[in-house]
């Protein structure tokens, strides 16, 4: 049913998902960016003498090596602080040096193989009937050797920042997106919230995003729509109902009738046979009269009511329940028998129970050919504590669908065991179970062949 309503196509708060992504990605750059402006300042380092050039450490180097070729004596102590040296004889064996054993062995390979022409970073310098090899470094570096010494170099600090401000503005986009989207959805949340714990007298609100103001606006029709069905089911159910206690109320006339021609049949001669069927017609009569006002009853009340529990003997129930499929299994000459210790104190509603056990054994009476048997049994069960009553047929049992369906309301089975009660008497048999905390399972019997349904009943207190 279609209820007019804001419509999802008309919503168009908010910003789009597409502009949103857009402007976050503008500051993310432009975050980049001025975590990126540390090589500006460390090139304001490098003009003011704080951090030297990359090719620092190669001048200082050369300036030494042209006062070594000047003649001027080499000591150890003089070499500037970014080089290493190797003293060489003149078969290039290692005569002194502070260099580390891979720095050596690279470059007298390059040596052996290129000659004494330099060859990378460091200089050949003829003393002595000898060679001094002077190594250093390219990049740059510290103006005060004690920060080289304790600190990474510069370029390895300018990495390290530039890996770390990117994470960081990642993750702070990220957060501040997840936020902004977060609030976002916060109506979307809140409706269905209100949606899930059944009340739909609210109003949808609407969001900071486009595309979810559009969601929005398609749950404000289905809240609206949801409503509308709801209602019209409840007046439906209420018309239901109020018809149901129409209808029972008129019932109440003829029975009404039959019981006062039942009394005036009583006045006249009987016979035995007649005494017991006028009996047995009264006590028909009776129930359907106590059946009648409980539907009307059940139709006036809306919230229903819990079972009635009280102490009662089980062989009154049973009784109850055998005398009224009496006449039944009398015509259809049924072999009934009943298992049950009529002394036993249980606490359940006798109406409820009666009412379940009734249908069952109706049911059973139904679809037991003539001459074939029935068994009703009860027997106390405990952790919990419980009442099983049993009841077994030599009839032709149920399917596999019954099986799944049968205690299903209005499910009809196979033709062949569609009668007046089967659509109906099991699925009023397991909800007069259930609210007595139990249950109804269906099966086959063992000893009979037929169909077997057990009733169970929690008994909430031992009685007696």
């Amino acid at each position: 049913m279609a209820v007019s309503g804001t419509s999802s196509t008309r919503r168009q708060g908010g910003r789009g998902l597409n502009t949103i992504l857009g402007w976050f990605l503008v500051l993310f750059i432009a975050a980049e960016a001025l975590g990126l402006a540390l090589p500006l300042l460390c090139i304001d380092a490098v003009g003011t003498g704080v951090i030297l050039p990359a090719d620092a450490c190669e001048e200082s180097v050369g300036e030494y090596t042209r006062t070594l070729m000047d003649g001027g004596a080499f000591r150890p102590g003089d070499l500037p602080s970014c080089s290493t040296y190797m003293e060489l004889d003149k078969d290039l064996h290692v005569r002194s040096s502070d260099m580390d054993a891979g720095s050596r062995s690279r470059i007298l390979d390059r040596i052996s193989s290129n000659g004494l022409n330099p060859m990378g970073t460091f200089v050949v310098v003829p003393r002595d009937g000898g060679y001094l090899v002077i190594a250093y470094q390219i990049g740059a570096r510290y103006a005060m050797d004690d920060l080289n010494r304790r600190l990474p170099s510069p370029e390895t600090v300018l990495k390290l920042w530039m890996a770390l401000n990117g994470i960081l503005v990642a993750l702070v986009a990220i957060i501040l997106l997840g936020r902004y989207l977060r609030r976002g959805v916060e109506p979307m949340d809140r409706a269905v919230e209100q949606i899930s714990s059944g009340n739909l007298d609210f109003s949808v609100g609407s969001s900071t995003v486009r595309e979810f103001d559009q969601v929005l606006g398609s749950m404000e029709v289905m809240r609206a729509n949801l409503r509308s069905s709801l209602e019209s089911q409840w007046r439906l159910q209420e018309e239901g109902r109020r018809r149901t206690a129409a209808l029972a109320h008129d019932l109440k006339t003829p029975l009404t009738g039959i019981a006062c021609w039942a009394d005036l049949l009583g006045e006249t001669d009987l016979d035995a046979d007649q005494s017991d069927y006028l009996s047995r017609l009264v006590k028909d009569e009776g129930r359907m009269e106590d059946l009648t006002a409980s539907l009307i009853q059940s139709s006036l009340d809306e919230t229903g009511r819990g079972p009635d529990r009280r102490p009662c003997k089980l062989g009154e129930i049973v009784d109850k329940v055998t005398d009224l499929v009496r006449a039944q299994v009398k015509a259809k000459a049924i072999s009934l028998e009943v298992k049950s210790p009529t002394d036993l104190d249980v606490d359940l509603d006798p109406a409820l129970t009666v009412q379940a056990l009734g249908n069952v054994l109706v049911n059973a009476v139904e679809h037991t050919p003539r001459r074939g048997s029935i068994r009703l049994g009860a027997a106390i069960g405990d952790h919990p504590r419980r009442l099983v009553l049993a009841v077994e047929d030599s009839g032709p049992g149920f399917t596999r669908q019954d099986l799944e369906l049968a205690t299903e309301q209005s499910y009809m089975g196979d033709p062949s065991r569609s009668g007046r009660h089967f659509g109906l008497g099991l699925s009023v048999a397991k909800r007069d179970a259930q609210v007595q905390s139990g249950g109804i399972t269906l099966g086959r019997s063992d000893d009979l062949g037929g169909a077997m349904v057990s009733l169970c009943f929690g008994l909430e207190e031992e009685a007696g």
